[in-house]
């Protein structure tokens, strides 16, 4: 049985996840998966899942800025339920 807000087998997606997309960065929330990647500037590009029913903030090692919205996140990230954010470093930063 399922709980409510969670995948059903964690460990199984943690190693098709890990297997698939291999993380440089690793949030600290358990629902929480992030993935990066280096673009051909040089900027370094994150996607942050939240994969649970819960609002989650997510402490970022750097400034980050969102790359649909532009907004900027210089500490922590909010994810809704079930959100995906796809993040640059910000280069704006002092």
């Amino acid at each position: 049985m399922a709980v409510r807000g969670t995948v059903p087998d964690p460990a199984f997606a943690r190693a098709v996840f890990e297997w698939a997309a291999p993380a440089t960065w690793r949030p600290g929330h358990p629902s929480v998966t992030a993935t990066s990647a280096t673009a051909r500037d040089g900027r370094r590009a994150r996607s942050l899942h939240n994969w649970s029913w819960e609002a989650v903030s997510v402490a970022v090692p750097t400034s980050l800025r969102n790359a649909l919205t532009d907004e900027v996140y210089p500490e922590a990230v909010p994810l809704g339920p079930w959100d995906v954010k796809i993040l640059t470093e910000d280069e704006t930063r002092e």
